[in-house]
This record gives C-alpha cells, structure tokens and sequence, in this order.
C-alpha cells in the first residue's frame, strides 16, 4: 500500500472530520479492520465516506455502492424484492449472507481486498444475523466487511461488538452551509439546503443538486404543513394520500420515515420560532402562526409524538396505525 492513502480522498466530505482521520489513518497505517459498522441517519454521509474509503482500499474513484459491483471481488448485499409481488422483501435472508460467505472464501482475483457490504443492516433476518456472526468470529485475510445502518438498536450486540462502530452524527447548519458553497452552490441556496437537511449533510447535497429529491422534499413540506394547520378529515386525506392504496407494509412505513423526516424539522423550526431565539428560520409562512399560538412545550410534545411513530415504524407496526395518533392529537 502506498504512503499516504488516504490523503484528498475525502476532501469532498462534509462535516464528519473525525470519522475522515480515523479512515484516513487507516488506510495510511495499513491498519484496516475486517470488519466495520457504519451507523447514522439516512443522508448523514455514510455511503460517500464508505465509497472513498473503499476507493483508497482498491484504488480509482467511484461515484456510490453499485459502481463498486464491476470489481469482482466486491459483493453487496440488500433487501431483495418478492419476484411475485414486486415489493421489498421484510428482510435481508439468510440465504443472501451465505452467498456472500461464499464469495470471501474463494480467493482473490485481483489478490487484493475482497470486500462485502451490507446496506440496511438493521434488516438482517435472526438467520442471516447469526450466518453473520460466523463470518465476523473467524476473519480472512484481506477481507473487509462493512455494515451500514441507520441506529444500532437494530443490529444484535453480538455483530456490533464484532464490529469497529463508526458513528455518524449529526452536523452544524453552518458546517453544511459552507461546505456546499465549496461545492458550488450560490450562498442563499446553500443556506436554504444546509437548514432543511436538518444536520444530514448528504441530504444537503442532494437537495441542492438533485431536482427529483428536491420535488419529493418540497411535496413532503406541503404535506407536513397541512398535517399541522389543516382540519382533521383533510389530515387524513393527506396520510392516505402519503401512503397510498397499492403500498405494502414495509413501502409504506419507508415512505413515511422519510416525511417524518421533513416534517420534524417544520416542527423543530416552529419551536425557534416559539422560542423567539433565531431570526432566520427557513420554513413555509404557515409554520409560524401555527407556531405563534403554541407553547414550547407543546411543540416539544409534537416532537415527542413524531419519535413515538418512528420507534412504532422500527417496531413493525401498521404505518397506518403508527401515524393516526399523531394525526388525531395535533
């Protein structure tokens, strides 16, 4: 391995400065582990951190995950979909992790890095968790196996503890604010995204230079705001149009993680603007009356009961039946 792997990997990165030495010390000091655990919220950055780690590993860029596949010793692992109904599958199977074990065992054909990532660890089947747990207790070689998810709570302690944890948290608006600008986006705008993305730094990015994600983003805005302000029956009609007739269980309950997403940060920014302590908060006009005739506990609360729904969301639970307490109490 060449001196200095790791340095401009990940100069693109923004925030996550610790998360960047340690990688960037790994790779310098030949000083990879078998196996790491890469936990944080959907948009915090993980997948492009892991991508210029493993770029550093094996060398040439790559622009995400799936890129990696043309290396033949590269296997990634994700929830499939039923082949008879078209939607995705509750769990990652344990099927799925034998094939990988499979994979790692042959030998190299480059005689280099065999690598094996599995994104949305936190669906491993029991099955596939304890396959895991095999693979994990007796490492080969040159083998390197990274687990991303979105909390720890959902992956066994007895993988966890097998694994190196990074952890991926959150990041200053005015961190993600300046590191767009770095990336070319006007000022105002970079503001505007580093607010929404609520300390999710790849969220950011997205917002400012994906304008599908940031049709679903603003369509998910206009849904929070009349989940907050409208009527009960149209809050209703807003859930069931959120969800919609033809969604399974788990599309459904992805869809609405992702809103609750967005609508948290209405009420988060409808809690400054209660609290009167910031001057600047990026919201729709709306969010502010309904702010005004609200008490900062109470938006606390509101808080409180879109957590409850994400946890029930984790638990399995009906997203149908997890979302209509907060609808009915607000």
């Amino acid at each position: 391995m060449n001196e200095k792997v790791g340095a401009g990997l990940f100069q693109d990165i923004i925030g996550h400065k610790a998360v960047v030495r340690f990688l960037e010390a790994s790779l310098d000091y030949q000083t990879v582990s078998h196996a790491y655990l890469f936990i944080g919220p959907r948009g915090a950055g993980k997948t492009a951190v892991l991508t210029r780690f493993l770029s550093g590993l094996i060398g040439g860029a790559r622009a995400d995950l799936d890129a990696f596949l043309t290396y033949p010793d590269f296997t990634l692992v994700r929830r499939g979909t039923d082949e008879k109904t078209g939607k995705l599958k509750k769990n990652i199977t344990v099927e799925q992790i034998r094939e990988m074990r499979s994979r790692l065992a042959m030998g190299s054909f480059l005689n280099s890095w065999k690598i094996a990532v599995i994104d949305g660890a936190e669906n491993l089947s029991e099955e596939a968790a304890n396959a895991l747990l095999k693979t994990l207790e007796e490492p080969t070689r040159k083998t390197v196996i990274v687990l991303l998810a979105s909390a720890v709570a959902g992956i066994p302690e007895t993988v966890a503890s097998r694994c190196q944890v990074v952890r991926f948290r959150l990041v200053a608006e005015a961190i993600t604010s300046r590191g767009l600008e770095t990336l070319g986006v006007k000022r105002v705008e970079a503001e505007r995204w580093a607010a929404a993305s609520d300390g999710r730094p790849g969220l950011a990015i997205r917002l400012a230079t994906d304008l599908e994600e940031r049709a679903a983003y603003e369509s998910a805005v206009k849904e929070g705001v009349r989940i907050l302000t409208a009527p009960l029956y149209e809050r209703f009609a807003v859930i069931e149009k959120c969800l919609g007739e033809k969604s399974g269980q788990l599309e459904a309950a992805a869809i609405l993680k992702d809103k609750l997403s967005v609508w948290e940060s209405l009420v988060r920014a409808g809690l400054l603007i209660s609290m009167d302590v910031s001057n600047r908060v990026f919201s729709p006009a709306e969010v502010e009356p309904w702010a005004r005739r609200r008490s900062p506990a109470q938006i606390v609360g509101v808080l409180r009961l879109i957590e409850e729904v994400r946890r029930s969301l984790s638990l399995n639970v009906n997203p149908r039946l997890a979302v209509e307490r907060l609808v009915i109490d607000l």
